[in-house]
């Protein structure tokens, strides 16, 4: 009663019901804002989310242990309300709720999904109609009898679409259906004049509340060849990313980045974001006097040649473990710099070890790395990039090498929870009496959901029992920090 949590139903109102609605991460947050709290939201899609990974792994999460690492005397919360699919519609429809909960700071990352995403101007949902039909359409979405009139027209789509189409799609296939977007049409100014006044608007709510909005421009893969290839192979963009190709074969890179750029900026598959969305980002941040997050400069600086690759993106456009924590570090470095939080730093360690405590407390196990590499070789067998993927056929030949690996393959079939997945491989480990590994598993799930009491309390009291009160005494010190009560101080 006392913590508050993302409406997890929130995003019903941006889909259709013969969709896939895809899920929020529970990040909880105090109902009454306690003294030394430092309080962040971090708004966008599924960057944001931590696609392909578990939330774990996304940026936010490994933001907010590092900052309650060198900040021990404050209670930092950080926020994760990055959806799948959403676009600025999305976080525009928010934004008010989220100032009246007081943040301290705001991070956005968003702009990849203005064509493709929930009401963007190509995807399935309602492209092509105005803002204010599109506001309008999500106002009386709160309605019931519009409600059931939207229900009862997605029913009678759904009645001609096969279950074998429908199963066989991604949500990312899902909501571009076969739009192409040509670069300079109609439909791509759209997408542009829909982010910018989007956009705009968030940061003008947010100086009106003199709340501080930290935005990152935007990053992608350039040697990802344009997703539009696997329909048109002689479209310009695939011309242009041959001639990119050309130029990076025989080292010249500042013209083969040149090319990169252009072969993505004229795909007319746009699930990476126009140039033009960080000019943008470039021009309103100055205007509205608020901080800039060169994302872009850090992923170029730390790819081979200056040009963004598979070195640190999964995909198109969704970093990799590292490249999330790049991304947390220089949000990171500019929090510090900044002096945002008022508070004393950590004066017990220095940040190098800082580093390799939060490198061995990293709660992500073999089990989540199996679970995330199935998810992306499901991404990269479907559209856009393939013809869609035979999911029995992948899941039959899938090599399972252990307890680890058959776990997370279940909890992807969704024949169990990945929270069950976690917890059946702690009970595999602790009657190995591989008491490490039982900690490393229980402390997944305790920094998944820090709320839950009893996974702290179960955890200690079994490794109390065997004796390994170091390992103990890490579970009880987060239990303390996050739920202070009589057992936690005792």
């Amino acid at each position: 009663p006392n913590t508050l949590f993302f409406n997890p139903k929130l995003p019903q109102k941006f889909f259709s019901t013969s969709l896939a609605v895809p899920s929020v991460i529970p990040d909880g947050f105090d109902k009454i804002k306690k003294e030394k709290t430092f309080r962040i939201f971090v708004l966008g899609e599924s960057s944001v989310a931590g696609f392909p990974y578990l939330p774990n792994a996304s940026f936010p999460r490994f933001l907010k242990r590092k900052l309650q690492m060198i900040y021990p005397d404050n209670k930092i919360e950080v926020i994760n309300l990055g959806v799948s699919a959403v676009n600025t519609i999305f976080i525009r429809n928010i934004i008010n709720d989220v100032i009246s909960q007081k943040p301290d700071l705001i991070i956005f990352y968003a702009g990849h999904n203005e064509y493709y995403g929930a009401y963007g101007s190509a995807s399935n949902d309602l492209s092509g109609v105005s803002p204010f039909f599109t506001r309008l359409s999500l106002l009386l979405k709160d309605y019931k009898s519009y409600q059931l009139l939207i229900n009862i027209i997605d029913w009678w789509k759904s009645v001609f679409t096969s279950e074998e189409k429908k199963d066989s799609k991604t949500l990312m296939a899902s909501m571009a259906g076969e739009n192409l977007v040509e670069k300079d049409s109609e439909i791509f100014k759209k997408g542009i004049n829909q982010f910018s006044d989007n956009y705009e608007y968030i940061l003008s709510e947010c100086k009106k509340n003199n709340i501080t909005v930290l935005t990152a421009s935007l990053t992608s893969n350039l040697q990802q060849p344009p997703l539009v290839s696997l329909t048109l192979k002689q479209h310009k963009s695939v011309k242009k990313f041959k001639e990119a190709e050309l130029e990076f074969k025989t080292g010249n890179f500042g013209k083969a980045k040149s090319f990169y750029i252009e072969a993505k900026d004229y795909d007319a598959v746009i699930f990476r974001a126009p140039e033009l969305i960080n000019k943008i980002i470039f021009e309103l941040t100055a205007k509205y006097n608020q901080p800039l997050v060169r994302i872009d400069s850090v992923f170029e600086s730390n790819s081979a040649n200056g040009i963004t690759g598979f070195d640190l993106f999964v995909d198109h456009l969704h970093p990799n473990i590292i490249g999330y924590k790049l991304m947390a570090d220089e949000f990171y470095k500019i929090i510090k710099e900044k002096k945002y939080i008022k508070a004393e730093l950590n004066n017990y360690n220095n940040e190098d070890e800082i580093e390799k405590i939060l490198e061995y407390e990293f709660p992500f196990t073999r089990l989540d790395t199996t679970y995330s590499q199935i998810q992306i070789d499901i991404l990269l067998n479907s559209y856009p990039f393939k013809e869609n993927l035979n999911i029995v056929s992948y899941f039959r030949n899938l090599k399972l090498k252990n307890i680890a690996d058959t776990l997370a393959a279940k909890a992807a079939l969704r024949e169990i929870s990945w929270e069950d997945a976690h917890s059946i491989l702690a009970e595999y480990y602790w009657g190995k009496k591989d008491f490490v590994s039982f900690y490393k598993e229980a402390n997944v799930l305790i920094e998944d959901k820090p709320f839950n009491k009893y996974t702290y309390v179960a955890a200690i009291e079994k490794l109390l029992s065997v004796n390994e009160s170091g390992l103990a005494k890490n579970i009880l010190l987060k239990l303390y920090k996050n739920i202070p009560d009589k057992y936690a101080a005792k």
